[in-house]
């Protein structure tokens, strides 16, 4: 959860990197659960919900990342990757791309990165402390957001995974009729109070 502000352009958000001897390593993570097919602009869950392509988002922040480190004035490879997590994900019709990391695939890729990787030296040092130093407040995002009000806006627990409000109880979890997704009620109702609290931080709860 990198949150940059470059001098030259605006803010953008990195999940998650790895910093090697020779590649910093992008990761772009999706935590989608089910079956999907592979489109490319978007994924399509089976029946019928489509997400964008995690791999035109991951090339885009790649695109911003190789910008911001030219302007810091560091040459050094980027390798990015649309990470896919959840151990019940499947991707049919997946290409054999190298920007596609899938659950049974993540081992055997950090292995990898862990045979090859040597002592990092004072460069790659200071290209973190670099990174540390240009973050910024997450909230500085909200910037474009234009103005709203608790009236009007549609009310309801959001699904955790799409965002979608069409969620349906069953025991002590939450099931996503959209995408899928089940979430336990304490992590739903927690979710729903930081975002209002994000949308309203001078309101009481």
């Amino acid at each position: 959860d990198l949150f940059l502000q470059p001098h030259l352009s605006n803010a953008f958000q990195i999940d998650s990197l790895i910093l090697t001897e020779r590649t910093l390593y992008l990761y772009e993570i999706k935590n989608y659960s089910g079956e999907y097919y592979y489109g490319e602009e978007m994924l399509v869950k089976i029946p019928n919900f489509k997400v964008s392509n995690p791999l035109i988002q991951v090339q885009n922040t790649k695109n911003k990342l190789n910008i911001f480190l030219k302007e810091l004035r560091y040459e050094i490879e980027i390798k990015a990757y649309a990470t896919y997590v959840h151990p019940e994900f499947t991707l049919f019709n997946a290409p054999k791309h190298e920007g596609i990391l899938l659950p049974s695939q993540l081992k055997s890729h950090f292995d990898n990165i862990q045979k090859q990787s040597k002592p990092l030296t004072n460069f790659h040092k200071e290209i973190a402390a670099d990174l540390i130093a240009h973050q910024t407040d997450p909230m500085l995002f909200t910037n474009d957001i234009p103005n709203y009000s608790f009236a009007g806006l549609r009310k309801g627990l959001c699904c955790e995974e799409c965002n979608s409000l069409d969620l349906e109880l069953r025991r002590n979890q939450y099931h996503c009729c959209s995408c899928g997704y089940e979430h336990f009620i304490n992590s739903t109702l927690s979710a729903c109070i930081k975002e209002y609290q994000r949308l309203f931080p001078n309101d009481k709860l």
